[in-house]
């Protein structure tokens, strides 16, 4: 069992992770695996703080194949999280999402205007047999056929009428601009045929409104397509508000921010108690967007950027919505939560799924800015559990508590306490400790190691006596175990840990030695 770094890092992508479910079984890990972890460290240089460092940062692995992971594991399974985030999924597919459902919109307008005029002409056909089939009969077939010819000149003026406005209606379609904010423009001012085209289009427009709107407003809930003109007037006194309050800021004032909330705290949830609080509120839900438009092309950005402009058809809330990112880009500078990532997959997104995408990465960048912080076990108190184990499983969180346990384990068998320089080993720590060194060096020994030289009389293992020499080599290693510490302890002097070099190990002499 070791606790020092690998000197092959390959094999950390090949380690298979998978989500929680609850029918894993994780083994524990002891006190004494613990203390076997770091017995070579504690030859190496005595310092129990150092070993105990080591196997946080590196973990360790038992004789039975089984591994507790170090925070350095930890940060790896980290980045391969976020990084097989950005591997899957193609950011230009959120313009091409919206793209199809306005092609969508526009393809229901067609087939619907196609359907009114075929089904016109049928009406047509049908009033223009039923005069043919009366043209045979006497004077009231001929009254009715008059009846007849009128109704179908009727009909057939009704459907010249409706065909030239269905070429109206189609040419427009034909002539709507390449980009969706120049689609949704138009679409604005179109005056749907079909209801149901109608009907996907103010979906598709909430839907956008909503997702630009969430984004700055926690509280911003009510669907756009409910708001009444009071509503929407609300909206765009609050923004102004809002504004004016930030620009008096700027200038170096002291906004009424209490009178501001007292009208208007709903659109932003609880926990604002100053303007700073509201700005960084404001930041934390901005943040979504502005990662997504700072990870996309420039291209890209410009495309969604109109899209999202083109949403918000009401003049005075889009003005003070811009109006607002100039200020809080003003009083504020950069997004702090705001990020930039490079995707490189094919997966495809809806506006809706690449906002909660950045959400996420958000939360592992939060989390593994925790774990940076995170020195030694003691660090891990001020880790937010909920957030790892939301975000990562119940197992990540498991490694996490092992890691925590690490001197409580030992202080509870034992084996450390913890005094006003730190923790040191207990007397039974030491023997803890001694006993590992001596297994391995009988486990190392050869069986054949007595004799290998010559002698004049046979029977080198020969029975023992009470006496002892320093060991040499080819000695019969029979340890006088006191001698050997008391040697340390007379070149250390009295302290823990106790440190055996060489030249203390003594051997009890046999009857031919």
């Amino acid at each position: 069992m070791s606790a020092n770094p690998p000197s092959d890092y390959s094999y950390y992508p090949r380690q298979r992770y998978s989500r929680w479910d609850g029918s894993q079984k994780i083994d524990g890990f002891s006190a004494d695996d613990i203390m076997d972890a770091i017995s070579d460290d504690m030859f190496a240089d005595g310092d129990l703080q150092r070993a105990l460092q080591r196997l946080f940062r590196w973990g360790m692995d038992t004789q039975d194949g089984d591994r507790m992971p170090g925070m350095r594991n930890l940060m790896d399974r980290l980045k391969a999280m976020r990084q097989q985030e950005l591997n899957r999924y193609d950011l230009g597919s959120v313009l091409q999402d919206i793209k199809e459902k306005l092609q969508e919109i526009q393809q229901t307008e067609r087939s619907g205007i196609q359907d009114r005029i075929d089904q016109g002409r049928e009406r047509l056909a049908e009033q223009l047999e039923r005069q043919s089939d009366g043209a045979d009969s006497g004077d009231d077939a001929s009254r009715q056929q008059a009846a007849g010819e009128d109704d179908a000149d009727h009909t057939q003026a009704l459907q010249n009428m409706l065909e030239r406005m269905a070429e109206k209606k189609l040419q427009t379609l034909d002539n709507l601009p390449d980009d969706p904010a120049g689609q949704i423009k138009e679409l604005t001012e179109y005056d749907f045929v079909v209801p149901e085209a109608r009907e996907k289009f103010q979906e598709l427009l909430n839907q956008l409104q909503q997702q630009v709107l969430q984004q700055t407003f926690q509280g911003m809930q009510q669907s756009l397509q409910n708001m009444t003109p009071e509503d929407m007037a609300g909206m765009r006194q609050m923004l102004s508000d809002l504004n004016e309050m930030l620009e008096e800021k700027a200038r170096g004032g002291e906004p009424d921010f209490e009178r501001f909330m007292h009208k208007h705290g709903h659109h932003f949830g609880p926990g604002v108690n100053s303007l700073d609080d509201l700005m960084d509120r404001m930041a934390q839900q901005m943040a979504a967007m502005q990662s997504l438009m700072d990870s996309m092309t420039p291209e890209q950005r410009a495309e969604l950027w109109g899209a999202m402009q083109a949403v918000m058809d009401d003049p005075g809330i889009q003005q003070e919505m811009g109006r607002l990112a100039e200020n809080l880009g003003q009083v504020m500078g950069e997004n702090p939560y705001a990020q930039q990532y490079r995707f490189g997959g094919d997966q495809n997104l809806s506006l809706d799924e690449a906002l909660r995408l950045m959400d996420r990465l958000h939360d592992i960048d939060d989390v593994e800015d925790q774990l940076r912080g995170v020195r030694d076990w003691r660090d891990l108190e001020h880790v937010n559990d909920q957030k790892l184990r939301d975000l990562l499983g119940d197992e990540f969180q498991h490694d996490i508590d092992q890691l925590r346990q690490l001197t409580r384990m030992l202080e509870d068998a034992g084996y450390i306490q913890k005094t006003k320089k730190g923790y040191e080993m207990t007397p039974r720590g030491v023997r803890k400790i001694g006993q590992k060194a001596l297994t391995d060096i009988f486990q190392h020994l050869k069986k054949d190691r007595f004799g290998q030289h010559e002698m004049d009389n046979t029977g080198v293992g020969g029975e023992r006596t009470d006496t002892s020499k320093p060991y040499e080599f080819g000695d019969p290693f029979l340890l006088d175990l006191p001698k050997t510490l008391m040697n340390s302890l007379w070149r250390e002097g009295i302290g823990s840990p106790v440190s055996l070099e060489a030249d203390d190990f003594e051997v009890y002499r046999t009857e031919m030695i």
